[in-house]
Order: structure tokens, then C-alpha cells, then sequence
């Protein structure tokens, strides 16, 4: 360095300024032209050598102060530390810090900009919240550099004021001002919500308007609004957090006014005019038969109120049944807006006059009507016994306005008219009624009087003198004796009821007139006199037996002779009886005798006798004709004989015009009967009464009731028929045969035999049973034929039975007879569903009515899905104890399951066996028997024989395209027609 210039400044060096590292230590020279200006000392340019000599720099990069224009340092100021906090308030928006170097050699930034130590920096906005400035001391070696961290924290804004406040609805009370807190406004009830719109003082604070975010100056979400006073908080929170405003606005939305409906109707239909909120009245006419509605109105405005009729009503909620009277009903509907106004709508229903001309209820003095009553029917059938003179009809309108009348005459609702005369035969009563606006309807009633029951004599004479017993209306059997000189007697009888018939050995006598002279034999001459009641059914016979003495003497005693004696004391005489067609004289013993006013018959065989016929083959017939009038017909014959003929397969056959009974001696188990009676092998003392009987007039008037209940007209008198066993002080009843046992019930003359449909069995229940019956005339007499395992009571009945369904069905004649025999049944009063299949359950009652099976017979079998209660569970058990049907492994029936083709040839075959049925069909022509089937292979093993069988006797048929389909579910029809088909084959029906 030159160090003799007085002015460094004027001397220059041409090489510029020395290029060295400063913080390297060393010496660095540098060689150039040194010049000196004149009026210096060594002036001039001069060659010079400049040495440049670096030393080792500072390491010292710590301040020994730092402060901030605002606030404190916390903590306090020391040089080892490098962080400190300053808080500010919220209107300090800048800072100075100064900071000072220990080493003024090092350099400084403060906010990343050059500082002068020991100067305050330019001023640093902060934000609210922390604002971080760094202070970077960089000491003199470049390389050592302390980071001091200042965080100014400058606090948020307390502001939590508005500086506006609005609302969609217009002003508020009071104005606005930011330090009112608290504002109101009215709206009218139309307003149903509005908008509030808030501003803030400090734009930093939040806000919730109604309990929602809202942003400063923006209108918020609709906020509904109730009738009347609305509360809406609208809270500001500072940005400090804990500043908070709170202002309030009530809004008051006024009541509504509004008392319109938005819709009304009535349960009745259409209003006139249709609904419009601007009408107010409103008309409906309604039927007569609409006798109330309900009405609906909804209100316009939710809160207002409803009466409908003056009570009050839900809104669109259907009123109480609102009664009608007939002509204009004005019903009112009153709304109450939410204010108190009120409005009226008012519908005016008009019920129509009542066109109903209907009863509600028909009935007679006289009982039941057929068909029971019901609304929609209009003829009614009755009938009733002659000795019902008069019946009184009782009948209610349904509608109340209606009038009627009964048989012409003005009647009372329900109550009894007077009584009205009936004739014999029918009567028709006629019940108008007059609907109240005029329409008329008619019922009439066809009450029909039975024809005269009476069957008595009021009187019974002979020209013979007196009779004995004297004549009494009960007894029924006469005697008088008369001189061996008189050849003829007349009868004169007076009959009780007028409109009976009476005969006198067949002959027609009129009522009070002497009959024609008839001719009298030596010994005793029974005289037949009958009484036909006018039903042509009912009739008693009267027998009157004239004794004509061979000789003046004998009168005394009543003897006579021919083997014949006094009828009246029971003794015998002989009878004849027929062995194959041949009569055979004088085989029997005849007795007749009264027995409680009524004449008894008693015949027994000569033992001996038929013992030697039937020596001469088998099978043959002996039959007990009975010719004299008798209620009771009883043949008798020893258990030795009954062994002997059932040995020789005979039959023994008694009866007259009346009944018949024909019984094969093998039905009468004898070894089993004799075991019951304990007589061991004295046949010969047991003895056989077979007995034949008029019914009881108290049995027969219950058979005649349940035969009207079932609609069934009774054809002749009922029969009973009966069996007796005795030996000794031993007796036993015959109930039940293992096959059918034939009896015949006569048919009166006036009867139309075709249109005896079936015979019947009493049960012990009360009820009527069918039994397999044909029509068959014996020696000009007409007789229903029923064949039955059991010994009862039986009568022949009519019955016509046609199913409005089966017009036009293939099955229509065969299903009709079999209902009108009570076979089959309907599925109501006129449909008998032909095409609908047929259950298990009712097949077995179908085949059990055919057979004429009926409870006694067997025993009882449970099946756990038949309880004892069910229509069909007599009908199954019947079944099941004749091996027709059986139930499954599991223990039940299934009653309801379909039965199959297959399933029913198989109960119809063992059918047969119980009808006797001749089944002989060899097995190797079972197959050629169905191979005409198209699907005959689809016949399975267990049921070919069966199908086969029934194919061969016509009882089971295919299809036109030669299909038997076994697996197709058996129709009702096919049912009925196949269990016909079966009956006509064992000869049980016609």
C-alpha cells in the first residue's frame, strides 16, 4: 500500500479492483501501474506491487438485541433464544423489529429483507392471527447464521354488529339500526314465508339467520311462517370467537280468512255441479235404496274448521252415515276460516220414493214354505193335511212405506191375516205389495190341502142281524153268525169322511147304500170291506166274517165244521198255501185274531208236509198267500224247517195284496241262532215268526213328516217287517241279513207306478234312507220291490228331482232319477255340478245311499281326518266295515282328495260282491276286454281286473276317441251314472 500520498483518492491503479476470497486468510499481491497527479508528492506513474493481506473473519452470528414496535417480546430478550411471541391488538395492522448484531461485522434480514443492525426494519403488515417473521443473523464467515422466529399474534375482530338488516316482506319496526337489537313486522296470512337478508359490520364475523349458516348480505332460504307470531334469531359471532350479537325479528303472520272448501263429495256419487270452490250450493239425487251417505269436504286452508251436518268433521275424512229421509235432505257443510269468518256450502239430497216392492219375511200359520224364503222368490208352495181347514198368512214389507195385501185385503206389517179358507187340493193366496211410488210386486203362496187322510167307518151293519164286537170307529174285525138257511147277507156302511171310497169285496158301494146280495157258504165267509181315503193312499180294511151254521143247533156253541171255527176266539183253521205256482191244500194252520182293535193273521205250516215237498228238489218257492184283511200278517215255521229248506236252498214267501215278504232260508243263520236263543240242538222247539205289519199311526205320522220335510210324497202306507225268534222264554230279534232280502210294498190302484221313484227306510234317528227299488206286478197287483240287508220299516215314496245345470248335459235323465231315488245330491238346490270331480268322501256316500247301506249294520273305523261331527264320516265308516273303500297307511281318509277311474272301478267291483252282482269274466279275457282302449296300458295292475269287469257290464264306458284315461279324475256325473248303470246290472233298480 503507498503510504506517502496525501490524497488516496487521486492516485489510480490500473488493474481495477483486486479479485481475492475475503474469507480465505492470506496474502494476495496484485502488480500494476500506480499513478500519482501532479501537485502530489511522488507524482508521476510508477511501477507498484499491492500486497493484499486477509485475516481469519468473525464467527459471531448472535444479535445482542431485538425489539418490536408493538407489544413485548415473551420472554424477555436473551441471546441464546431463538423464538418469542408478540400479541397485538386487533388494530395493529403492522410491525417494526430491531435487531441488533453482536458483531456488527456479520449482516441481518428481517422478513427475508437486508437490515441495518440496530435500525428498525420498514414496517410488516401482520394478519389477524399469527404472523411469523424471521430475523436471520449471518456472522462474518458467511457460514454461521442463528434464525430467530418472532410470532406476532394479532387478535381477531370483536366487531359482532350489523350494519344492515332486511326482509323480503318489506320494513321493519323499528329501522334499522345497528344498536337496536330487537325488530318486528306483520305479514298478511297470504305470506306463508319470507326471506331475511343481514349484513355484517366486520366482514371477518359469521352469522346464522334461523339457526342457519348464512353469508353476509345474501337473502337466506325461505323460513316458513305459522300464524302468528314467528321468531327469527339472527346471531353474529365476532371473529374473535367470543364476541357474539344476537338480534331478534317477530313476525306476525295474520290469521287466515279463507273458510272455502277445496273439495266435497258424497259417498252417493256425483254432485250438481261438479265441484268448484266458488259454489256454495250443490244438489244429488240418490236411489230409494240409498238410505244414508257419508260426506268428505277438505277445508282450502289447513287451518280452518269443519261441521258437516252440524257436527264437526275431519278434514277429508268421510262424515257419519248422514241419514236420508225420501224427498230433499239439505245437508250443511259449515266452515270457520282461522279468523272466525265463516262459510256455507250446502248439498241437497234428494232420495228417490221407494220403488221396492219385496217382503222381508213370508210365512203362514201352516209351517215351512218350499222353497224356504228369500227376497227374490215370488212362488211358494205349501202343503198341508186335510184337517187343516184355514191358514193365516203373516208378511213384512221390506221397505216400511210399502203397503200390501193378503189374499186381497189390506194387512198389517207383520201381523197374522185372517184366517183364510182352504179347499181341498190347491189354493192359491196372493200377496201384493205396493211399492211407495207405485211399483207393484206379487207373492203368492200355493197352499195345497191334502186330500182326506179318513179312512173309518161311521157305521157297519149286515142284514144279518148284529154284529160282535158292536160296531166302533177302531176296531176293524166283525163276526156274526147266521142260520144255516140263509143264503145271502148285504153290508151296509156309512164312510166318516165323505169324499172316501168305500168297497165291499172289491165291489164300489156308495157311503150309506146296502152293497149287492153276496152269497154265503156253509162255515165262515170273510167279507172285505175297505175304506180309500181321498188321498187314494190312506186306506182301512174291515173284515167281517159271517158264520153260516149248517144246523139250527149249532148256533148255540159257534162251531162248525170243515175244520173252521170262531174267529174272534183265535182258534185255527185251514189254509192253502202255493209251492212253485201249485197250490197245496190245507198245508197250513190259520188264526185270526184282535189284538188291541186291530186283526192279527197267524199261519203256520204243516211241518211234516212241506218237509216231504222238499224232499223233491231244490230251490223251490213256498209261498203263504194271505186273502182275508189283516194289519198283521205273521207266518210261523220251526227252526227244524228253516234248517231243512236253507239246506235245500228254499224260499219262503208270505203276503197279500198289501206286503210281501220274500225270504231265502239261508239268510236265516240257524247255528247261530240257536246258539243265541241256548237251544242247543232243539231246533224243533225253536220258533220263526215272520211278521208283516202296518205301521203304528204314530210311526207312520213320522214317517210322513220326514218325508215333507225331504219333499217326498209318501205312495202307500208304511210297512213294517220283522223277524222273531223264540225259545222257550227266549226271544231274539232278526235285524241283519249278510245279503238282500226282498220285500214288497202294493201299490194302491190310484197310484202312478212310474212315479214311484224309490223306497225308504226309517231310521232310528228319525230319517228317511233310501233302498235300492224296482216296480214289479205280480198277479195284477203293482208292488215296489226293495231289496235291504236289514228288518225296519219301509214305505214307497214319490219324487221328482231336476238340476237346472244339466240342461243339455249327456247326463242330465240318469243324474235326475238318481237324485229323485236320493242317491245323489246336489251342490245346491238346482246345481248338481256334473263336470266338477268327485271326492273321495263323496263317492263312498254316493255308493253307501245306493247300496242302502245304513248305520247298525256295521261297525265303526276311525280315521284321523274323519272326525265323528263330518256330513260324510257315517257314509266312510259304512265303507270301510263293507270292504268298499279303505283309508292309507298313515291313518287317514283324505275325504277331499279326487278319486280317480281306476280307484272307482275298484270300489264299484267290490260294490258288486255286496249286490251280487255275477262278476265271471275269466282273467285271459281281461286284456282282450280293454285292448279296444287306446291307453289301456296306462291301466295299472291292481285295478285291470276291475276295469275290465265293469267295461264287460256296460257300467264303465270310454271316450269317442276309445280312451278309458284310468288316472282322469271320476266326474259327479260319471259318479251318479256309473253307480245306475251298476244297481240295473245286480236287478236291484229298474
Amino acid at each position: 500500500m503507498v503510504g506517502d500520498t496525501t490524497d488516496p483518492a487521486a492516485v489510480t491503479w490500473d488493474q481495477g479492483t483486486p479479485e481475492y476470497d475475503p474469507r480465505t486468510p492470506g496474502t494476495y499481491s496484485f502488480k500494476g501501474q500506480l499513478t500519482i497527479p501532479n501537485g502530489k508528492h511522488n507524482k508521476g506513474e510508477r511501477e507498484a506491487t499491492v500486497n493484499v493481506i486477509v485475516g481469519d473473519p468473525s464467527h459471531d452470528a448472535a444479535l445482542a438485541g431485538l425489539s418490536a414496535s408493538k407489544g413485548a417480546l415473551q420472554p424477555v430478550f436473551a441471546a441464546q433464544t431463538k423464538d418469542y411471541n408478540v400479541s397485538v391488538a386487533n388494530d395493529v395492522t403492522e410491525i417494526s423489529l430491531t435487531a441488533t448484531l453482536n458483531d456488527t461485522k456479520g449482516s441481518l434480514t428481517i422478513g427475508g429483507n437486508l437490515a441495518a443492525s440496530g435500525v428498525p426494519s420498514p414496517p410488516i403488515a401482520l394478519q389477524v392471527g399469527p404472523n411469523v417473521i424471521h430475523v436471520m443473523a449471518t456472522a462474518e464467515d458467511g457460514v454461521i447464521v442463528n434464525d430467530y422466529a418472532i410470532t406476532v399474534t394479532r387478535a381477531g375482530s370483536s366487531n359482532a354488529e350489523l350494519m344492515g338488516l332486511t326482509t323480503s316482506a318489506g320494513a321493519l319496526t323499528p329501522v334499522f339500526d345497528s344498536g337496536t337489537t330487537a325488530y318486528s313486522q306483520s305479514v298478511a296470512n297470504s305470506v306463508y314465508s319470507l326471506r331475511v337478508t343481514a349484513s355484517l359490520n366486520e366482514p371477518n364475523a359469521t352469522l346464522t339467520i334461523g339457526g342457519v349458516p348464512a353469508a353476509s348480505g345474501v337473502p337466506s332460504a325461505e323460513i316458513p311462517l305459522q300464524v302468528g307470531p314467528n321468531l327469527i334469531a339472527v346471531e353474529v359471532t365476532a371473529q374473535n370467537g367470543t364476541s357474539r350479537g344476537h338480534y331478534t325479528l317477530t313476525v306476525t303472520r295474520a290469521a287466515s280468512s279463507n273458510a272455502e272448501l277445496s273439495s266435497l263429495a258424497t259417498s252417493a256419487g256425483q254432485l250438481t255441479p261438479a265441484f268448484a270452490r266458488g259454489t256454495t250450493a250443490y244438489a244429488q239425487t240418490v236411489a230409494n235404496s240409498v238410505y244414508s251417505v257419508s260426506v268428505t269436504a277438505s277445508v282450502y286452508e289447513p287451518n280452518a274448521t269443519i261441521k258437516i251436518g252440524g257436527v264437526p268433521a275431519a278434514n277429508g275424512v268421510s262424515s257419519a252415515a248422514i241419514p236420508l229421509q225420501v224427498g230433499p235432505n239439505a245437508i250443511a257443510v259449515d266452515v270457520t276460516a282461522q279468523d272466525g269468518t265463516t262459510g256455507r256450502y250446502t248439498i241437497t239430497v234428494t232420495r228417490a220414493l221407494s220403488g221396492n216392492a219385496e217382503l222381508s219375511s213370508l210365512a203362514t200359520s201352516a209351517g215351512q214354505l218350499t222353497p224356504v224364503f228369500s227376497r227374490g222368490t215370488t212362488a211358494y208352495t205349501q202343503t198341508v193335511a186335510n184337517s187343516v181347514y184355514s191358514v193365516s198368512v203373516t208378511a213384512s214389507v221390506y221397505e216400511p212405506n210399502a203397503t200390501m195385501k193378503i189374499d186381497g185385503v189390506p194387512a198389517a206389517n207383520d201381523v197374522s191375516s185372517a184366517a183364510i179358507p182352504l179347499q181341498v187340493g190347491p189354493n192359491a193366496i196372493a200377496v201384493d205389495v205396493t211399492a211407495q211410488d207405485g211399483t207393484t210386486g206379487r207373492y203368492t203362496i200355493t197352499v195345497t190341502r191334502a186330500l182326506s187322510g179318513n179312512a173309518e167307518l161311521s157305521s157297519l151293519a149286515t142284514s144279518a142281524g148284529q154284529l160282535t164286537p158292536a160296531f166302533a170307529r177302531g176296531t176293524t174285525s166283525y163276526e156274526t153268525v147266521v142260520a144255516s138257511g140263509t143264503q145271502t147277507v148285504t153290508v151296509t156302511a156309512s164312510v166318516y169322511d165323505p169324499t172316501a171310497s168305500l168297497f165291499i169285496n172289491d165291489a164300489a158301494v156308495a157311503s150309506g147304500a146296502a152293497s149287492s146280495e153276496i152269497l154265503l157258504q156253509d162255515g165262515l165267509n170273510p167279507i172285505r170291506v175297505k175304506v180309500l181315503a181321498q188321498d187314494g193312499v190312506t186306506e182301512t180294511r174291515y173284515t167281517l166274517y159271517v158264520t153260516r151254521l149248517l144246523d139250527e143247533s149249532s148256533s148255540e156253541s159257534g162251531a162248525v165244521s170243515g175244520g173252521s171255527v170262531n174267529t174272534g176266539a183265535g182258534t185255527a183253521r185251514t189254509q192253502d198255501i202255493i209251492v212253485d205256482g201249485v197250490r197245496q191244500s190245507s198245508w197250513a194252520a190259520f188264526t185270526a185274531e184282535q189284538v188291541n182293535g186291530k186283526t192279527v193273521v197267524t199261519i203256520t205250516l204243516d211241518e211234516q208236509k212241506v218237509l216231504d215237498q222238499l224232499a223233491n228238489g231244490m230251490g223251490q218257492v213256498i209261498s203263504i198267500p194271505v186273502t182275508v184283511e189283516a194289519d198283521t200278517m205273521i207266518g210261523q215255521l220251526t227252526g227244524q224247517l228253516v234248517k231243512q229248506m236253507a239246506d235245500k236252498e228254499a224260499v219262503i214267501e208270505i203276503g197279500s195284496e198289501r206286503a210281501i215278504y220274500t225270504l231265502p232260508a239261508t239268510r236265516l243263520d240257524i247255528r247261530h241262532i240257536a246258539d243265541s236263543l241256548e237251544a242247543g240242538m232243539n231246533l224243533q222247539d225253536i220258533t220263526f215268526s215272520i211278521r208283516i205289519s202296518e205301521a203304528s199311526q204314530e210311526k207312520a205320522d213320522l214317517i210322513s213328516n220326514a218325508a215333507r220335510e225331504k219333499g217326498l210324497t209318501m205312495a202307500a202306507l208304511p210297512i213294517e217287517f220283522e223277524i222273531e225268534a223264540a225259545y222257550g222264554n227266549n226271544k231274539m230279534v232278526v235285524t241283519e241279513f249278510t245279503s238282500y232280502v226282498e220285500r214288497a210294498i202294493g201299490l194302491p190302484d190310484n197310484v202312478d207306478a212310474s212315479q214311484v221313484t224309490t223306497g225308504v227306510v226309517f231310521t232310528a234317528d228319525g230319517n228317511l234312507s233310501p233302498i235300492p227299488t224296482r216296480i214289479d206286478v205280480r198277479d195284477g197287483h203293482k208292488y215296489a220291490v226293495l231289496s235291504s240287508l236289514t228288518n225296519s220299516t219301509y214305505a214307497a215314496v214319490q219324487s221328482s228331482k231336476a238340476f237346472a245345470d244339466l240342461s243339455g248335459h249327456w247326463s242330465k235323465n240318469d243324474v235326475n232319477e238318481m237324485a229323485s231315488r236320493l242317491i245323489v245330491n246336489g251342490m245346491s238346490e238346482d246345481a248338481f255340478a256334473p263336470d266338477h270331480s268327485v271326492t273321495r268322501a263323496e263317492f263312498a256316500a254316493m255308493t253307501v245311499r245306493a247300496l242302502g247301506l245304513r248305520s247298525g249294520v256295521s261297525t265303526q273305523r276311525a280315521y284321523r281326518d274323519v272326525a265323528a261331527s263330518d256330513w260324510f264320516a257315517d257314509s266312510v265308516s259304512l265303507a270301510s266295515a263293507f270292504g268298499l273303500i279303505g283309508g292309507y297307511e298313515d291313518g287317514t281318509f283324505r275325504p277331499n282328495q279326487s278319486i280317480t277311474r281306476s280307484e272307482a272301478a275298484v270300489i264299484l267291483t267290490r260294490a258288486a260282491d255286496v249286490a251280487k252282482l255275477n262278476k265271471e269274466l275269466p282273467a285271459n279275457k281281461a286284456d282282450g276286454q280293454l285292448s279296444g282302449f287306446n291307453d289301456a296300458a296306462d291301466i295299472a295292475d291292481w285295478a285291470k281286473a276291475s276295469v275290465a269287469l265293469l267295461v264287460n257290464k256296460g257300467i264303465l264306458q270310454g271316450d269317442e276317441q276309445q280312451h278309458i284315461a284310468p288316472q282322469a279324475a271320476v266326474t259327479r256325473a260319471q259318479a251318479a251314472v256309473m253307480l245306475k248303470r251298476l244297481l240295473q246290472q245286480a236287478g236291484l233298480i229298474d
